[in-house]
């Protein structure tokens, strides 16, 4: 499981690294990170979506819409990198 999302599954409560998540019950610890990993994927969609708004309808007065593409670009990878989240 990604450091982060163990980090984040502690402090919202669910017990520590090294007993439910890897010992106990291995299939807990799958689920678990499956479903941060889909929560993360929903953000990065929804990141898409917006830079598909933007070229659809441009950007804002004055703003460059390469500028733009590659800033929704590099917020959906840098997301999913921290998360460690593939494709």
């Amino acid at each position: 499981m990604n450091q982060k999302i163990k980090q984040l599954a502690e402090q919202a409560g669910f017990k520590k690294a090294g007993t439910l998540f890897e010992t106990e019950v291995p299939e807990y610890a799958m689920l678990l990170e499956k479903f941060a990993e889909l929560i993360v994927k929903e953000c990065a969609e929804q990141i898409e979506l917006m830079r598909k708004r933007v070229e659809e309808y441009g950007p804002p007065p004055g703003y460059d819409s390469d500028t733009f593409r590659l800033a929704y670009n590099d917020s959906i990878d840098t997301i999913k990198e921290h998360f460690g989240v593939e494709e």
